[in-house]
C-alpha cells in the first residue's frame, strides 16, 4: 500500500482570506502540464524565475547555469513535477522540484484558487547523493502528506541527510516533520562516532500515521585505543550502543505536525521501549555528547555491565571525557555571571 501518497485529516473548505502566494499565469501551468521530458526546459525555468523576482532560482553560479542563462545541455537543470490532489479540494495541485543545478534546486507548490494559479510555497534546499524526488504516501486522509530528501551536512568523515514532510491545508503548506535519514561520523577523536540509517513504513490503513525504524551504531573514535580497527570491527567488538528500534508518528491536528505516538504500554521495560524523542534527536545532532549520554542511559549501563572488556574500557573513558566537557561548560557559564 506504499503507493507514494500520504496522510491527514479532512478539513473544511478554505476561507476567503487573503491569498499568500505569487500569481502565476495559467498559460505557464498548462505548458508545464504538457511537458514531454524531452524538450529544452530552460524557457520554463526562466519563466518560473521571473515569477519570483527579485529572487532567483538556486544554482546561478553552478556550472550548469552559465552567465546569460545558458544551461549545460548534458544536465538540462532539474524539472521534476507532479499534478496531484493534495487536499480536500477536488482540483489537482502542481508540486515540483525545479532548478538550474541538480544539487541546488527549490521545492515549489502551485495551487488553483478562485480560478487562478498561485505559487503558494517555495523552499530552496541542497542534495548531493543522487537527486531528490517528491514522495507522496496514501493513507486514509483528505490531505496528502508529501516528503523529500535534503542534505544537511557533508564533509570529511561526516554525512547527514534527512526527509522533510509537508501537508497542504487551507491553501497553505505546513512543514510538519523532519527525520534524519542517514547520519555518519567517522574519525571524530574523543567525541562520539556514529552510523545511522532510517527505514519508513507507510502501511497504516486506519489512521494518519507512519512508522520510522532506525538501525544505529555509536562507537569510539580514534582518540581511544581502537584506532587500528576498521569501522566493521569497531561495530562488532567496541561499540558503545547498537540497536534497531522503531517509533510511530501520528498526525496532530492541533499543531499541524506529526508527533511521536505515546507508548501503548506504560509498564514497558526500557530495553523494550520504542525510540524516545531524545534518541531520535541524537541521531541528527552531531557532537551532542551530553544528549547521547542522557538519551541512551539504559543502553550505556547495559554495556558497562555486560560488554566486552574493550567496550567497557573505551566507554568509561568516553564518559569521563563527557564529564570533563560538562565541568568546563559549567565553569565557563559561572565565569560569565
Amino acid at each position: 500500500m506504499v503507493i507514494l501518497l500520504t496522510i491527514t485529516q479532512c478539513v473544511s473548505p478554505a476561507s476567503k482570506e487573503k491569498i499568500a502566494g505569487v500569481k502565476v499565469p495559467t498559460e505557464w501551468v498548462e505548458r508545464v502540464r504538457e511537458y514531454d521530458y524531452k524538450q529544452d526546459n530552460l524557457p520554463i525555468l526562466k519563466q518560473l524565475e521571473g515569477f519570483i523576482k527579485s529572487d532567483t532560482l538556486a544554482g546561478e553560479t553552478d556550472s550548469t547555469h552559465i552567465g546569460r542563462g545558458i544551461v549545460d545541455q548534458s544536465s538540462g537543470g532539474i524539472f521534476t513535477l507532479l499534478f496531484i490532489n493534495l487536499d480536500d479540494d477536488p482540483a489537482v495541485e502542481l508540486v515540483g522540484i525545479f532548478g538550474y543545478a541538480r544539487y541546488d534546486p527549490i521545492l515549489a507548490v502551485f495551487k488553483m484558487i478562485n480560478n487562478s494559479w498561485y505559487l503558494i510555497y517555495r523552499e530552496p534546499f541542497f542534495i548531493f547523493n543522487g537527486e531528490s524526488g517528491i514522495q507522496i504516501v496514501n493513507t486514509p486522509s483528505a490531505n496528502k502528506t508529501f516528503y523529500m530528501r535534503v542534505l544537511n551536512e557533508r564533509g570529511s568523515g561526516v554525512y547527514q541527510d534527512a526527509y522533510r514532510f509537508y501537508k497542504l491545508i487551507h491553501n497553505k503548506i505546513y512543514p510538519c516533520l523532519e527525520l534524519t535519514n542517514e547520519a555518519r561520523i567517522y574519525g571524530w577523536g574523543l567525541h562520539l562516532n556514529q552510523d545511522v540509517k532510517l527505514r519508513l513504513d507507510f502501511s497504516s490503513t486506519s489512521s494518519d500515521e507512519f512508522r520510522a525504524s532506525y538501525a544505529y551504531r555509536f562507537f569510539p573514535g580514534p582518540g581511544y585505543d581502537v584506532s587500528s580497527r576498521n569501522n566493521d570491527q569497531i561495530g562488532a567488538d567496541a561499540a558503545f550502543v547498537t540497536g534497531e528500534k522503531s517509533v510511530s508518528y501520528v498526525w496532530d491536528a492541533a499543531t499541524y505536525t506529526y508527533q511521536p505516538h505515546p507508548l501503548s504500554y506504560p509498564d514497558m521495560l526500557p530495553e523494550d521501549a520504542d525510540l524516545t524523542p531524545d534518541k531520535v534527536a541524537c541521531f541528527g545532532q552531531f557532537g551532542n555528547d551530553s544528549l547521547f549520554v542522557k538519551a541512551f542511559a539504559h543502553e550505556i549501563q547495559q554495556t558497562l555491565r555486560m560488554g566486552a572488556k574493550e567496550q567497557k574500557s573505551s566507554l568509561q573513558a568516553y564518559l569521563n571525557f563527557v564529564k570533563s566537557l560538562n565541568r568546563t561548560a559549567v565553569t565557563r557559564d559561572n565565569s560569565l555571571k
